[in-house]
């Protein structure tokens, strides 16, 4: 619903509270069956069933005030104005009469008309005769009978001869109270009286029929499940509600049904809108959007703390598909009936208390509190390439009138729970969502949350924003768009590639409309709005149709894709009078030569021809004698729609064929017990292979190999074919595309990838390109679990360059890349990582270490200080998390571990943030203490006071102080460090005791006294040793030196190894 949004400051806080309720109650002691709506006199008329009165409220006051009573004949149930407004029409049920009351007469003088059988419901076509409900005498007839006005006596009444079957009586007294439900028909006229839709329930079932005023004759009925009080007919007749179907008036077609899923914001777990009590009632009104369909019912809003248990809710739905576009705060439940003025200014509804006064006209002067997306899609990484997609930042304003305080915070909180915030902003309020540094211990995107935002001013029910929450590798191609997809989890449930406008078609249901995807702009393009819950799509053969098939009706949307617009419906076959079946919807379709093909909800199969769905013959050859097909169903047409492959909730099979416009073979193509993803389906050009999960199959649909790839470049996870197959393509004639999960025995086991993505030869199933995902598909496969899946939601563009899948926030737009690409990934050496002190592999905490291969990075140096995790186009991690680099070049790196690293063995990862590329993980492994001595082309860092190297011309002296370097000797205590930044200069940062040798350690005078040890102040990742050589010490060239900490010394022996020569 659009509305006004005045320049008004929305002040928000973070103290959850209730929201504010819309429409004024009038208490009424005794219970109300019926209203009906006087404009020209301003007068609302109430039935009051247990005082056999009809209760006259003037609408000028506010609220509206009791004027009159007219008393009745007995049990009222139901009332209606003449055409002309003279005369007010009352069905008596216990008097098995209609009243007839004077309007224009001051005392409003009545008449009653005997009636053949107890009414229950009434209504006034265009030429002021009445049509009359009832229960029917003993024998079934004049259930629907005529009153003329104009006619004598002898000719008023009129029994209309073929007629649905009659109401049961009325249940007296009313469940729950409610007087409104009492009665089992609802007559309804059109606003020009020319049609008359009525409603007879039955114990479990409800007749829903059309009426042709002119002609005096039932034109249509149908019988449906469930009953319901609830009518409402559109202004121009085309289409009513009843319950929450909404139906088309010519066809009796099913065009819609309320659903939580068109929602933009939560309803509890158990919301039904199929039980009586909950229904509300149902009016048409023009509002700033348009004609739109108001509906309410009777089910508490999610909020915390809990709203009453009487709280309503008012829907604000699209006429033509039922998508709530505003729900609003009812401060009581309502009866199953209203009536709107013909502004459409005011609703006047039954209530729990009495009657509810609804100002819908002056909404907008209400705070109305609505957030700009209701979607949020955050990112992680392991070296800050996210950084800024960290968090997000949801605007909040009110969009009516007025100021608001709104709340915010999770709806269901779990570990991974993003965290959130509110704050104040000129223009109004930030909803600000933060990354949960827990949603970053496995890959992928975690569950989403579902933000609750509330206000104790705004009197709509604020739609919930998700929050998606992805940890991806920093190396990572390609890129998430999230969708929004309404506040349920269906997703996204299909995707064509349009090759020749370079476009993607995606079935959105929870918003009635196909997403639209510019392959070469990267962008979304205007949405094309359908029917409801649009499911699957198959392309026309004329190059510009698109149908649609709705799974929330009985409709299939014809989308002309130059105009972008559904152009209007696939004509179903006509409905027999007094029919009695539930609702069939289209379920999946698929492109041929001879039209799309169409499964049904009910497992039937149907095709459409010239624009007419009709039903197919089944071969019996193939099919034998089943008649339907057991879900869950998917299907795929090949490209050129020769050929279909349909696939069976049970693991079989069926070839469609178009030469002959006919199944031509099955087979069981996936064996029993089935475990992993089921539904993923595809086919190539022609027939030549098609895919079922990871299957290949030929035309005889025997399995010809499950494509076992040779293994991706960089950090790509090897392929293997027991990995569950999320998604499948066709890519050309010699190749296809899937789409992977890695292994996973429990919920518990976290994710080894976030997904993989092969193309695949067909001739040698060998891996010719793949790509890591940003994150998995909808569902998650755990163990040998079967979980079931759409099947088409993965394509490449025409170049096979690019993939997109519907993944679990949206679109995955992912590039692709040849596997001899992995020849330019990073490298490493054999041994791949040393201390930077001898280049041996010890290594602890706080040291610096050296890192080789080839093509690690380009060459650069640390600009500065606090040292950067990404240098030279390159970030690398260590238990994955990113290490400070020092510097960076093809064939080394140089970085300190974290000094808070425990000691251990940690996979170490060279990630190429600038060809987007990684090395394979290597293990290294950290001890507590690694001592080793910085060693270059002059020997030992060893060091006279003067600064000058300790060699063979310039001997140690003894009792000379000298300054050793070194690296590895752990964690400090007394100035604090931080990991990448220079050493603390006071106070200093001390190591624990360390020993030092020149010479053999078993000899006592190869002892050296050290008078400190601790971080070089200034420097990073440097220690330094303050010593002095005794006087008794041995002299000798080329002394081993021996540094001890924690019982560990550094090696000594090897090229590097630390040699003294002391006088």
């Amino acid at each position: 619903m659009s509305v006004l949004r005045p320049l008004l400051v929305l002040f928000l806080i973070a103290i959850p509270s209730l929201g504010a309720t819309f429409g004024t109650v009038v208490a009424h002691a005794q219970p109300l069956a019926d209203l009906a709506l006087d404009e020209a006199r301003k007068r609302l008329y109430v039935v009051n069933t247990a005082s056999n009165q009809v209760e006259v409220y003037t609408t000028s006051t506010s609220p509206p005030r009791l004027s009159a009573t007219i008393r009745t004949d007995a049990t009222p149930l139901a009332i209606t104005m003449s055409r002309s407004g003279k005369s007010l029409y009352v069905a008596c049920y216990g008097a098995s009469a209609l009243d007839v009351i004077d309007l224009t007469s001051a005392t409003f003088s009545a008449r009653s008309v005997t009636l053949g059988a107890s009414p229950e419901g009434v209504a006034v076509g265009f030429n002021e005769k009445v049509l009359i409900s009832t229960i029917g005498t003993g024998t079934g007839q004049q259930v629907l009978t005529t009153f003329d006005p104009a006619a004598d006596a002898a000719h008023a009444l009129q029994v209309i001869v073929i007629a649905p079957g009659a109401p049961s009586a009325p249940a007296l007294p009313p469940p729950g109270g409610v007087m409104a439900l009492a009665s089992h028909a609802r007559l309804q006229a059109s606003p020009d009286g020319r049609t008359i839709v009525g409603v007879h329930e039955l114990t479990a079932t409800r007749t829903a029929f059309v009426f042709d005023v002119n002609s005096s004759t039932v034109l249509a009925s149908r019988t449906v499940p469930a009953i319901s009080p609830v009518l409402a007919v559109s202004p121009d007749g085309s289409r009513f509600l009843t319950g929450p179907m909404l139906f088309e008036t010519s066809s009796m077609l099913v065009l819609a049904q309320q659903s939580t899923i068109n929602s933009p914001f939560v309803f509890p777990a158990t919301a039904t809108f199929n039980t009586q009590t909950v229904q509300g009632g149902a009016v048409y009104a023009q509002t700033a959007a348009g004609l739109t369909l108001i509906t309410a019912y009777n089910i508490v809003p999610v909020a915390n703390p809990a709203a009453k248990s009487n709280t309503a809710q008012l829907l604000f739905n699209t006429p033509d598909n039922l998508l709530i576009q505003l729900g609003v705060q009812l401060p009581e439940n309502l009866g199953g009936k209203m009536v709107v003025s013909s502004d459409s200014s005011t609703i006047y509804a039954i209530s729990q208390s009495g009657f509810m006064v609804l100002p819908i006209g002056t909404l907008p002067q209400s705070p109305l509190a609505l957030p700009d997306s209701y979607v949020a899609l955050l990112a992680f990484d392991q070296c800050g390439v996210t950084a800024a997609q960290n968090s997000a930042v949801i605007p909040v304003r009110n969009a009516g009138s007025r100021t608001l305080i709104a709340t915010v915070q999770v709806l269901t909180t779990t570990a991974t729970s993003t965290t959130v915030r509110v704050t104040n902003r000129p223009y109004g309020g930030d909803v600000t969502a933060q990354f949960n540094a827990a949603a970053a211990r496995t890959i992928g995107t975690a569950a989403p949350d579902q933000l609750l935002i509330q206000s104790p001013e705004a009197v709509n029910i604020v739609p919930t924003v998700r929050v998606f929450q992805n940890n991806r590798n920093s190396e990572s191609r390609g890129t998430i768009i999230p969708m929004d997809i309404g506040a349920t989890n269906t997703g996204l449930t299909d995707m064509l590639a349009d090759a020749a406008r370079q476009r993607l078609y995606i079935a959105n249901p929870g918003l009635n409309r196909i997403e639209v995807f510019d392959m070469q702009k990267q962008q979304l393009l205007a949405p094309i709005s359908v029917g409801q819950l649009p499911q699957s799509m198959a392309f026309g053969n004329d190059g510009n149709t698109l149908y649609v098939a709705n799974s929330g009706g009985e409709t299939i949307s014809i989308v002309d894709l130059t105009q972008g617009a559904a152009v209007g419906r696939v004509n179903y076959p006509p409905i027999p009078f007094n029919a009695s079946f539930a609702v069939i919807t289209p379920l999946v379709m698929a492109s041929s030569q001879r039209g799309p093909q169409v499964l049904m909800s009910d497992g039937t199969l149907w095709k459409i021809v010239a624009n007419t769905l009709v039903p197919r013959a089944l071969n019996t050859n193939v099919f034998g004698t089943v008649r339907t097909v057991p879900g869950p169903q998917t299907m795929a047409s090949t490209p050129e729609g020769a050929f279909v492959l349909l696939l069976s909730g049970t693991g079989i099979a069926f070839l469609y064929d178009s030469s002959i416009d006919d199944f031509v073979s099955a087979r069981q193509v996936i064996p029993t017990p089935i475990a992993g993803y089921y539904g993923p389906i595809a086919a190539g050009p022609n027939g030549q292979y098609f895919l079922t999960g990871d299957q290949v199959l030929n035309q005889a649909l025997t399995s010809v190999g499950s494509g076992s790839g040779a293994g991706g470049g960089g950090g790509s996870p090897t392929p293997a074919v027991s990995r569950p197959v999320a998604a499948v393509a066709a890519v050309g004639a010699q190749s296809f595309a899937r789409f992977s999960m890695p292994l996973r025995a429990s919920a518990a086991v976290a994710p080894t990838d976030a997904g993989l993505i092969e193309v695949v030869d067909l001739a040698t199933q060998r891996t010719t390109a793949t790509a890591n995902a940003l994150e998995g598909p909808l569902a998650v496969v755990t163990g040998t679990a079967r979980v079931n899946i759409n099947g088409r939601t993965m394509a490449l563009d025409p170049s096979g360059a690019t993939a997109y899948m519907l993944t679990a926030s949206g679109l995955s737009v992912i590039p692709l890349s040849a596997a001899t690409a992995a020849q330019s990934a990073p490298q490493l050496a054999g041994t791949p990582a040393t201390n930077s002190a001898n280049f041996t592999t010890g290594m602890a905490p706080g040291g610096l270490i050296s890192i080789f291969g080839k093509n690690l990075a380009a060459a650069a140096g640390a600009p500065g200080t606090p040292l950067p995790a990404i240098l030279g186009g390159t970030c690398v991690t260590l238990n994955n998390a990113p290490i400070p680099l020092l510097a960076t070049s093809g064939s080394q790196i140089n970085a300190q571990l974290p000094f808070t690293l425990a000691a251990g063995r940690y996979p170490l990862v060279v990630r190429s943030t600038a060809n987007q590329d990684a090395s394979p993980s290597v293990t290294v492994t950290v001890a507590k203490y690694a001592p080793a001595i910085f060693f270059d082309a002059q020997g030992p860092a060893i060091l006279h006071k003067d600064g000058t190297r300790v060699n063979k011309a310039h001997p140690a002296s003894r009792d000379e102080p000298l300054t050793i370097y070194a690296t590895g000797l752990g964690t400090t205590t007394g100035g604090k460090v931080t990991t990448g930044s220079p050493s603390p200069s006071n106070p200093l940062a001390v190591t624990a005791p360390v020993q030092l040798f020149f010479g053999n350690p078993l000899i006592r005078d190869a002892a050296v006294i050290v008078d400190w040890s601790g971080l070089a102040p200034n420097l990073i990742g440097v220690y330094q040793i303050n010593c002095r050589i005794p006087g008794t010490h041995l002299k000798g060239d080329a002394l081993p030196v021996t540094v001890r900490i924690g019982g560990v010394s550094n090696p000594t022996t090897g090229p590097t190894a630390a040699v003294v020569y002391v006088d």
